[in-house]
This record gives structure tokens, sequence and C-alpha cells, in this order.
């Protein structure tokens, strides 16, 4: 297939220019003693030493000098340095707070607080904006650049041997299926039409169950609404289904409208009256008419839709037998470059079953390996985005902002990241979705203002430090406390249901017993507890509201349980179900 071959052609050329510019970045540092990890995400996401940037586009290849650039503006952002273009010098200045670099456009030559060095690459005007070569970095800041193309390295689909004979074979069977399937198509449209023609949908109070009047709501099932009754009216239907009526009540069967006349009400006003029956002898007969078609259609179909299966599931078991030999199912790789495959054919294709097979296969990821499941999902650029990038962002904070594109995803992305307290992601897809023309004011005050207390509250300890960095260094220990406390706060529950909450447990046990139970409790529960409490209130930076809610209930819970009075064990129940509640537990 000339796609699919082009597909991964492109896709491994865009590796093979990824690792030139990795490797083109290996320029000797000058002057400064700055060093770090300058990670570059598709493209677009750049982060250094754990503070990241968009810069949409402004990554561009040289073919002139065969390395990577990023627009000047852009290179000053991340680095923090001020930026400034002499037009007519052609001279670009930056600066940070211990030194000036200055380089002239299409030269070599750098200075640094005034001393001259040489560069390996010149900048030059990429697309009209001045640019710089990534090797600067290395060259300034002694950065290690890395280019972390995550879709293009992970999900570059295989090439399979003779797949142009599978494409032929399913271009010579598609042309006749989809023809025939267009007429059956037809033939089934126009057997529904002739089918639901005047029909409706008849329900109401049984008035006279003989000739079956009814009191009741009728509803259209094709474009003749004259008898349809959104309010109740009379109705007499001519061939009810008695096994719909119970209480006086028929509960609804479908029936052709016949006609309309006029009754009398109970007072002699004349009232309208609609009529329901089976269909007439015409529509009948245009019905079984559009029904013999319609198999005759649909017959016809299974026919030719044999050889077009077959064609469909030899190229899925082909994709499948080479995706198999190339590795275990139960590799995350195998499985997501297979996915691919499968989604690229029913793109390229149309086919149905190709592309269940592809959801299929990502389903299966989802329980193995979420990162990849997600990627491939993001890759089968879905409808999702809102359920991607917040599953993505847990797992990869740069990752899931390298999958942000349009200007209602930014805003979608700020607005989740705010939810997630990453106010300083979140300003930036927020100015970025404002920048596109979207309202976003109200969204940046809100963040702004976070910013402003999280910067307040750290302001003795890291003035410069991001709260989000402090939230997600201290994540993992968090998690670890979690842990613990959610397995003794699990243990303590069943202990509670069977004996220490269990008021007709506990009664029947002697003084003796009792006091043991007691203090069993504290020592297996209160003390470790204490010992919890005691370590979250060294968080500083992780949200511990609810934990900590959980730990005062549960401590009143052991008070209560550490006396004999029945009160004060009743009371229990309730402090009992405020510990659970804030860790997502119910007693």
């Amino acid at each position: 297939m000339k796609k699919s071959r082009l597909c991964t052609l492109i896709l491994a050329i865009s590796l093979l220019i990824s690792s030139i510019g990795v490797t083109g970045q290996a320029s000797a540092a000058i002057n400064t003693n700055t060093k770090g990890t300058l990670s570059i995400y598709e493209y677009h996401v750049v982060e250094w030493n754990g503070n990241r940037n968009y810069v949409n586009e402004a990554i561009q290849w040289s073919e002139v000098n065969k390395e990577w650039y990023i627009t000047a503006q852009s290179f000053a952002k991340i680095f923090n340095l001020s930026f400034a273009y002499d037009k007519a010098g052609k001279v670009i200045t930056f600066k940070d707070k211990n030194h000036t670099y200055q380089l002239i456009l299409g030269s070599k030559m750098i200075k640094v607080d005034g001393a001259e060095n040489t560069i390996k690459t010149p900048s030059e005007t990429l697309e009209g904006q001045v640019s710089v070569p990534l090797s600067l970095a290395t060259s300034l800041f002694q950065a290690s650049v890395y280019f972390n193309n995550y879709f293009t390295e992970e999900l570059t689909m295989y090439e399979l041997p003779n797949e142009a004979a599978y494409s032929n074979a399913y271009n010579k069977v598609s042309a006749p299926y989809d023809q025939v399937y267009a007429q059956y198509s037809k033939a089934f449209d126009a057997f529904e039409q002739a089918k639901n023609q005047n029909l409706y949908f008849v329900q109401g109070s049984v008035v006279s169950p003989n000739k079956v009047q009814l009191w009741g709501t009728t509803e259209s099932q094709s474009s003749h609404i004259f008898a349809e009754l959104s309010s109740e009216g009379n109705i007499v239907v001519q061939n009810p289904d008695r096994s719909k009526m119970t209480n006086n009540y028929y509960s609804g069967g479908y029936h052709y409208y016949i006609k309309a006349g006029t009754g009398h009400d109970m007072y002699g006003r004349p009232v309208s009256i609609y009529y329901f029956g089976p269909a007439s002898a015409a529509q009948q007969k245009n019905i079984n008419n559009k029904k013999a078609a319609l198999t005759q259609a649909e017959a016809k179909l299974q026919s030719v839709g044999k050889s077009y299966d077959t064609a469909v599931n030899n190229w899925i078991k082909a994709v499948k037998d080479m995706y198999k030999k190339k590795g275990s199912f139960n590799d995350p790789k195998i499985l997501g470059k297979m996915a691919m495959h499968l989604k690229y054919m029913s793109v390229f294709t149309g086919s149905i079953k190709m592309e269940q097979e592809a959801e299929s296969v990502a389903n299966i990821l989802y329980n193995l390996d979420k990162r990849t499941y997600w990627l491939v999902k993001t890759s089968f650029n879905g409808d999702d985005f809102r359920e991607r990038f917040t599953a993505l962002y847990d797992i990869d904070k740069a990752l899931a902002l390298s999958i942000v594109g349009s200007p209602e995803q930014y805003k979608a992305a700020a607005e989740i990241t705010y939810d997630k307290r990453s106010y300083v992601d979140s300003l930036t897809l927020a100015n970025i979705a404002k920048s596109s023309g979207l309202k976003m004011d109200n969204l940046i005050v809100k963040i702004n203002k976070k910013l402003d207390e999280t910067a307040a509250q750290l302001a003795e300890k890291q003035a410069e430090t991001e709260f989000q960095a402090n939230i997600q260094e201290e994540m993992p220990k968090y998690k670890e406390w979690e842990q613990e406390y959610l397995t003794i706060l699990k243990k303590f529950k069943q202990d509670y249901v069977s004996k220490h909450g269990n008021a007709q447990y506990f009664d029947q046990l002697s003084w003796e017993e009792q006091n043991a139970l007691i203090t069993d409790m504290n020592a297996q529960y209160a003390v470790p507890v204490e010992k919890l409490r005691e370590r979250l209130e060294s968080f500083q930076y992780v949200n511990t509201e609810e934990p900590l809610q959980s730990i005062v209930s549960l401590r009143h819970v052991f008070g209560d349980l550490s006396t004999y009075s029945t009160e004060a064990r009743t009371l229990a129940h309730v402090k009992m179900i405020n510990a659970l509640t804030p860790m997502g537990l119910k007693l």
C-alpha cells in the first residue's frame, strides 16, 4: 500500500532528523557554569530543568546548516533571558543577571561579556523569524538536548511485506461491494419509509374496551404528523394488541392512521376522533414490494460481502501475524504500533471491521499500559480531548501539553490544569487561548490570584520556585503516606464492623475482655494513626485537608470506643462515617 509505505517513510525520516538534532549539540560551553537538560516534546513544548514553555512553530529545521533552530525570542523565554535585536546591525543580544551574549546574524562569532568566541553554527532567519541554533544552548549553558518525540518513536508502524498485494485485493472487491452496499442502503431506506408511512405509536387510557376507544396520545413515526397528539385526545384503535391492555390502560402499540372523524362528548359538544388500524391494502402491498426488494438486495450484499470480508480479514490477519513475529502481544509498544497500523488501514479503506480491530487492540492497552493507550487514542484523534489530556497529564505532564493544538483545546487544557492546581501551566495555556481570540480573562484573573497566593505562602523558603514543582516533589511521599493510611483505615473498618463498633459483640464480652479489646485497638490502630498524623503534618504543599479531617474523626472514634459508655460508643458510628468519607470509603 503506497500510502502506508509513505507514512512509515515520513515517520522514519522524522526520527532520523530528530537524532541528527540531538547529536548536533556537541559544542563546548562558553564561560558559564550553568548545566541542565533541555527536553523538547513533539517540537513545541520545551522543558528546561523542570520549567516548561510552549514554542509552537518556533523550532525549525535548517536545510542550509543541517541543524535544528529556535526563534531567538523563544530561546530567551526558555532560559529566562532578556532579548533585543538590532535590525540595522543584525545584532542579537541576550542578557541574564551575570552575562551579556551578542551574536551577529549569519556569523559564527559570539561575544560573551565582550570577549569573542566561536560557535559551531551561525544564527539565521527562518520563515521571517530571527533564529539561533539549538546547539547554542549547549555552548552557553552546557545543556544536554533531547528530543522526546513519543508519537514518532513509539508508534511508528512496521512495514508489512507485500502490503500492496493486500491493498490490491481489497481495492478489487471494495468498489463492487460499495456499489452493492449503496443499493442495499437505498432498498433499506425505501422499506423503512414504506413501513413507517402514516405509522403512529398509540397509547392511553381505555374508555371503551369493546371497540377500544382511548383517551391518549400518538407519536408519528414518519413525516405524516396530521394525527400526532402530544396532548391527550379521542382515539379509536381497530387492531389493538390486547396483550398491552392492563387495568384499563393501553401501554402502547404501532398502528396506521386511517381517518379523522367527529363525535360528541358527554355534553353533546363536537370533538375530533382519530382512527387507527392496520395498513391499507395498497400500503401493505407497497411494504411487501419494498421488503422483497430489500431481501433481494440483502442477498446480493451477502454474496458480494463474502469476498469483501475475505479481503479485509486476510489483510487484518497478515498485520496481526507480522506484529506477533515482531514481539509479544504483552508488549505495549508492539500493541501500540499494531493499533496504529490497523487504524491507518481503516482510514485508508473506510473499513468498519478494521476500525473495530484497531479500537479492540487499543482497549487491550488500557489495562496493560495506560500511557501507551492514551498515546494511541491521541493519535486516533477522537473527540474526547478533555479525557485524553486529563489522563496524560496525570501520567506525563510534558507529553500531555504536547497534544494541545486548537484554541478550544488550549482553553480546555487551561481549565483542566487550573482544577489540578497546576497554575503555571494553566496560565500559559490560557494566554495562548486568549491570543487566539477566546475569552479567557476571567480564568486568567483566577489563575493569577492563585499564583499570588502561592507566591506569598512560599516567599520565605523559595521565592522563585513554582508552587507546582513543590507539590510534585512531595507527591510521591504523600502517595506513599496515603496508601499506608488507606490500608490501616480499611483494616480498622473491618474490625469496627465485626468487633469494636459492634454493640452486640462488645456487650457480650466480660469486662476483662472489653478492656483487652480496647487496649488492642489503641495499640494496633490508635498509635499508628497518631504517627501517620504527625507525618501528614510534615507535608507543606500537598493539600492535606481531607485526610486530616479523616484522621481527626478517626481519633474521636478511638476516644469514644475507649470508653465503656453505650452512649459514647453509639456516637462513634457517625464519626466513623466522617473518617471514611473524605478518603472515598463507605461504612
